[in-house]
């Protein structure tokens, strides 16, 4: 089923997370979720924190210290995710990151906003991901495409 912008169900679902309300913990996995319904690819199973990290960053990030925090922070982020939705025990420490959840709140609507940009600018939404990928090394396409991503940001 194509919905507004060409987005497809995973997008849909990203967006249904974005703006559902279950507590923190729930919250937190629901965020997580979107993310990777959003840039990661549907065969993907392994290195999924790794490369859900990386392409949040890269998509995301001005500059190398902003990349660096916001990967950092999508991974820990992804751990919390995993402990809740394994049953693990939350330490302290896992249960302050819930402080960060609006920072990873706003990581998903700029991603969710990007993703619509791309997908208006004529990308296809599987192509997104390697797109995102094709940026990390090559400083000039990271620009371009941010520069492409960037269309809806303003809203």
């Amino acid at each position: 089923m194509v919905l507004a912008f060409g987005l497809r169900e995973s997008s849909s679902t990203a967006l249904q997370l974005y703006g559902a309300d279950h507590g923190p913990h729930l919250e937190a996995v629901g965020v997580v979720t979107a993310l990777e319904a959003l840039i990661t690819k549907k065969d993907e199973k392994e290195g999924l924190t790794y490369r859900l990290g990386m392409r949040a960053a890269n998509l995301l990030g001005r500059d190398a210290d902003e990349r660096k925090n916001i990967f950092r922070q999508v991974k820990q982020f992804y751990d919390l995710r995993s402990r809740i939705v394994h049953g693990d025990e939350i330490d302290d420490k896992l249960t302050k990151r819930l402080d960060e959840l609006e920072t990873m709140r706003e990581f998903l609507r700029r991603t969710l906003l990007s993703v619509m940009a791309l997908v208006s600018n004529g990308k296809k939404r599987s192509d997104i991901a390697d797109l995102i990928d094709e940026s990390a090394f090559d400083e000039e396409r990271r620009r371009e495409v941010q520069g492409m991503a960037s269309g809806f940001l303003h809203m």
